[in-house]
């Protein structure tokens, strides 16, 4: 069995593709830890602006949210699978056996749609938000260059102590 068969050929579950959500699901949720913890990796915020102002971003957003109605899709008919196996009764031992065995996986592969189409709307909430993160650091330094180009000097705020952020600033008396 080829790498290929292995993605797209989950035998153990009824919903097609499911070893490809999968993987979408770890890189989702490698993404949010990557982009939302705030620990310190070399290059990291370089990274994090290059993926914020790169030009194909608009591309990438097209195609995660063709992606994501794809999984939604998936979602849906994983519904009527499980509708359609709690509405069945079993005859026999091996009957129950074999329902048990597949409302288990339908219920698991529903936790897995659902989890990851959590994971997209979170990621996305969290780049709008480094979008605009990004836009108000440009507003910033643009109104700090505006405070240096009419002589402002920073002055000493009392109470601040360890307060990290911009400088505040009273214009020259003249």
């Amino acid at each position: 069995m080829g790498f290929v068969d292995f993605l797209f050929l989950d035998q153990s579950s009824g919903t097609p593709l499911m070893s490809l959500v999968t993987y979408l699901l770890f890189a989702e949720a490698s993404a949010i830890v990557f982009l939302s913890l705030p620990f310190q990796i070399k290059y990291r915020r370089s990274i994090a602006e290059f993926l914020i102002t790169s030009p194909i971003l608009k591309t990438f957003r097209t195609i995660t949210l063709t992606t994501f109605s794809f999984v939604l899709l998936l979602l849906v008919d994983n519904l009527r699978r499980l509708n359609r196996l709690y509405n069945r009764r079993p005859v026999d031992l091996l009957t129950a056996e074999n329902l048990h065995g597949q409302r288990t996986r339908a219920q698991r592969d529903f936790f897995i749609l659902s989890f990851t189409l959590f994971c997209a709307v979170v990621l996305y909430q969290l780049q709008m938000v480094l979008l605009r993160m990004g836009r108000y650091r440009k507003e910033r330094n643009a109104l700090a260059e505006q405070v240096k180009s009419l002589g402002a000097e920073p002055i000493k705020v009392t109470g601040l102590a360890g307060a990290k952020g911009g400088k505040v600033v009273r214009a020259k008396e003249q």
